[in-house]
């Protein structure tokens, strides 16, 4: 009798297990919302799985990871004899733990909306290319307003995505944009501009205001899980380049040197770092590109992403 009522148990504790790992990334959405305690017990076992994944030291999280840049970014830039990423030192990081790892590209300058369109052609050639159903994309600063459009927009899209994080995303805008749209609209420098054929579409794209109404038109689409990181650095640790903005960011608070880290939270926060807005992607020595980068891809591993 025993022996049979420990079988029994294994049984049903084996078919828990299995339903509570089914939905471990739908217990707050759907079928399961309507059953709070359901959802408690899947997000503590959730919890226990993530921790007790965290404990490994392998970095490669279940899908691909799709690199995603911010304005005025690329893919390869020629310096010399060599071609430098703008994700800059990951190479190694991927090839070391085997982490599948692509790039895309898009307008530099372009609006969100364009960049974002340009994406959904990438993520489609992308897929058709190499096969894979689901990725996981990290974006750097205006990249990941680019996702977020192109997930909430496009059905494709969004069926292909596992999940966004971002690095550095100004989600609520910054005080540089604000200034630049003043600037623009008082001087009628934008309209001067796009008669010569020149966009500064984008610099409107990224003040706070245009960024209240995005999040209202922009929702999180379920099934994809969105995670950020917040960086912020002393005035003093700026990179040269970015220290001259340091006074316009100060009534904000801490930033990046470019993004306020409260306009930085997206999602689940994964990690607060201290790194500048060139740090984040390897190009400053504010920042430590590579145990960034690590902490995303362990978190994405312990979430079965």
């Amino acid at each position: 009798m025993a022996s049979t009522a420990w079988r029994c148990a294994l049984v049903v504790g084996a078919a828990v297990v299995l339903v509570l790992w089914r939905y471990r990334h739908r217990a707050t959405h759907g079928a399961l919302r309507q059953h709070p305690v359901l959802v408690r017990i899947a997000d503590a076992f959730t919890s226990v799985v993530r921790r007790w994944r965290l404990r490994g030291g392998a970095l490669a999280p279940r899908f691909p990871v799709v690199l995603l840049h911010g304005l005025g970014g690329f893919d390869q830039l020629p310096l010399g004899s060599m071609n430098a990423s703008y994700f800059r030192g990951l190479e190694r990081l991927f090839e070391q733990h085997g982490v599948r790892a692509y790039r895309t590209t898009v307008p530099a300058f372009g609006t969100v909306e364009d960049r974002a369109q340009a994406l959904a052609r990438e993520l489609r050639e992308l897929a058709a290319r190499t096969g894979m159903r689901r990725c996981n994309l990290v974006a750097h600063s205006m990249g990941g307003l680019d996702a977020r459009y192109a997930i909430a927009h496009d059905d494709g899209v969004r069926a292909l995505v596992a999940s966004l994080v971002t690095i550095g995303t100004p989600h609520r805008g910054t005080p540089i944009a604000d200034l630049g749209s003043s600037v623009l609209g008082m001087t009628g420098l934008a309209t001067l501009l796009a008669r010569l054929g020149v966009s500064m579409g984008f610099v409107r794209d990224l003040s706070s205001a245009a960024l209240a109404s995005f999040n209202t038109r922009v929702p999180d689409a379920k099934g994809v899980f969105y995670g950020s990181v917040v960086s912020a650095a002393p005035a003093g640790r700026l990179s040269p380049p970015l220290a001259p903005l340091a006074p316009l960011l100060a009534k904000s608070g801490e930033s990046d040197g470019v993004v306020p880290a409260a306009s930085q939270a997206w999602g689940v926060v994964l990690a607060k770092v201290v790194a500048d807005h060139w740090g984040e992607i390897g190009w400053s020595s504010c920042g430590d590109v590579v145990e960034l980068f690590g902490t995303v891809l362990r978190e994405l591993r312990a979430r079965g992403l």
